[in-house]
């Protein structure tokens, strides 16, 4: 009897797109907007959306940390911080990003 394939989920394939798609083609700022300031900050904001919120939120975060140093991490948000006008939501859910993809000790 063949294995249940894993199932690959819409983060999963937007992981994949940042890391051998846009990164290499468009460099590192266009991935992390795309994969921190676009698809990682909806996903945030969306927990009656995705099935398996929860369980897969971590995953999500680790996939990204792995992609990503903490210094580029770190820049990036620091960036979107400074640059951006936002709504409230939007900051808080920025803050949770920052508290969820960086380690405490440079958070």
């Amino acid at each position: 009897m063949p294995q249940a394939q894993p199932t690959i989920t819409l983060w999963m394939e937007q992981c994949a797109a940042a890391e051998q798609y846009i990164r290499p083609r468009f460099g590192l700022n266009n991935a992390l907007e795309y994969l921190v300031g676009e698809k990682f900050i909806d996903y945030l904001d969306s927990p009656n959306v995705y099935p398996n919120w929860q369980a897969d939120l971590p995953k999500f975060a680790a996939e990204i940390r792995r992609q990503f140093t903490s210094r580029e991490l770190q820049n990036y948000l620091d960036e979107v911080r400074r640059g951006r006008q936002g709504s409230r939501q939007r900051k808080a859910l920025l803050r949770q990003a920052r508290a969820l993809l960086l380690p405490s000790k440079i958070n």
